[in-house]
């Protein structure tokens, strides 16, 4: 099963108030990379980009050699192969 990562962007406040939200979704091939992507973003600090320019674009070796992969949770990605 692949997954999607939908994310909502303010694209308009008023008054500090939203008034119009736009989603966009990063789609991925597998739950593995889905997880992956969730949990290694928020390490190295690397954004989703915005609702007209998403940024859904792989990691580059030198972001890979920063995340911690001891500390990503895969449960979800392997629990279709434990059924």
């Amino acid at each position: 099963n692949s997954g999607s990562m939908p994310y909502k962007i303010y694209s308009k406040k008023v008054l500090g108030k939203c008034v119009k939200k736009k989603s966009s979704f990063c789609c991925f091939g597998s739950k593995l990379l889905k997880a992956f992507h969730e949990q290694g973003r928020g390490q190295i600090n690397l954004g989703w980009g915005s609702s007209k320019e998403p940024l859904c674009r792989g990691f580059t070796i030198n972001e890979i050699q920063h995340i911690d992969f001891s500390k990503l949770d895969l449960r979800e990605a392997f629990e279709d192969l434990m059924k």
